[in-house]
């Protein structure tokens, strides 16, 4: 009977010692010193395009054909066509790195008279994935694949 208790004591302790931050992201490149959070900015900053784009299970990458995403070490963010500015605003990192933030003002809207469904960037996204040059980010009912310029 001690030992059933003790068994029990042991894995209630273990369980509820291991916190939410205890997990990483599945198949997320840690950052340097082996610590799965990714609140060093440097992974996401610099240019990506749209490798795929799904929103409600249809596929809608082809609205972000020839588009860039710029992100800027100062948190700004930009997005380009052709090399053309066509919108502007900020990129932040939030819940350990878990959570990228991007803010254009554009797009508050659903303004689509820069282009069919680009506002779908203006949001919070999990960012599930991260590495050199590839980049998951997860939404209610859509998802983006980025990869890097």
């Amino acid at each position: 009977m001690i030992y059933r208790l003790i068994l029990v004591l042991l894995v209630s302790v273990s369980f509820f010692s291991c916190g939410e931050d205890s997990f990483p992201l599945t198949g997320t490149t840690p950052s340097p010193g082996g610590d799965p959070a990714l609140s060093d900015s440097g992974y996401v900053e610099g240019n990506w395009v749209v490798r795929q784009f799904v929103d409600e299970e249809e596929d809608e990458t082809a609205s972000f054909n020839g588009i860039v995403l710029a992100f800027e070490p100062d948190g700004a963010f930009k997005m380009l066509r052709s090399s053309d500015l066509i919108a502007t605003g900020t990129w932040n990192l939030e819940n350990n790195g878990r959570e990228l933030n991007i803010e254009t003002p554009a797009f508050e809207n659903e303004d689509e008279s820069l282009g069919e469904d680009l506002y779908e960037i203006h949001d919070s996204w999990q960012l599930s994935e991260i590495s050199d040059d590839e980049m998951h980010l997860i939404g209610e009912d859509e998802f983006f694949v980025l990869v890097r310029q």
